[in-house]
């Protein structure tokens, strides 16, 4: 479970975004959006220890969100 964990990517880039998702030892998938598709950006930090080390959930809506 912890590889797994680890194993999922977040990447940005000057044209788009991309997320790595491995679901299982042998299962990956990938999602790429465009940053010109994105309609909204949000951060969310539960708690002081995600305050404290700067980490948290990005969630990025585009229009078929």
């Amino acid at each position: 479970a912890v590889w797994v964990y680890l194993k999922n990517k977040f990447f940005l880039t000057n044209e788009s975004v991309i997320q790595e998702v491995q679901t299982s030892l042998f299962t990956k998938r990938e999602q790429t959006v465009n940053l010109t598709n994105i309609e909204d950006a949000s951060l969310r930090q539960k708690g002081i220890v995600q305050g404290l080390f700067n980490y948290g959930a990005i969630r990025l809506s585009t229009q078929g969100d």
